[in-house]
């Protein structure tokens, strides 16, 4: 059901990386092309599933990543990855971290999720520093 915490997905090392190896070659594109960015010091992760895209990123240079997700087990899971992790739900709450602070923010397998994807955009744009805003999803 879109839009609502996933309750029953299991969070647990193994499952993220079973999760990992069947999205594999999507993350390895996404990391090929953030590691052409010049700034990626500080990144946003929106929808970050557990933590499953941390090794692509941290592989592409990335120095500090945060991450968000409506989901509080998907949110405590990111924790034991990420610099710090946020529930966050985009639709229809205001960033629980002050304006302008990512130099990029990606959301892979986010936006097929959303029912108000304008509140998205703008969310999202209010928070990164320098405009750089990859979004690649899966439809």
């Amino acid at each position: 059901m879109k839009n609502k915490p996933y309750c029953d997905i299991d969070f647990s090392e193994e499952a993220i990386e079973f999760y990992r190896k069947g999205n594999r070659l999507r993350y390895l594109y996404a990391s090929k092309i953030i590691k052409k960015l010049k700034n990626k010091t500080i990144v946003a992760d929106i929808g970050c599933f557990g933590g499953v895209l941390y090794p692509f990123l941290k592989e592409a240079g990335c120095e500090t990543i945060e991450g968000f997700d409506v989901d509080e087990k998907s949110v405590y899971a990111a924790s034991r990855l990420y610099d710090k992790a946020y529930v966050w739900n985009i639709e229809n709450q205001k960033a629980p971290v002050e304006d302008e602070r990512y130099d990029i923010a990606i959301a892979l397998e986010v936006i097929e999720h959303l029912y108000n994807i304008d509140n998205f955009l703008r969310t999202s744009k209010e928070n990164i520093e320098d405009w750089w805003l990859f979004y690649c999803f899966y439809a």
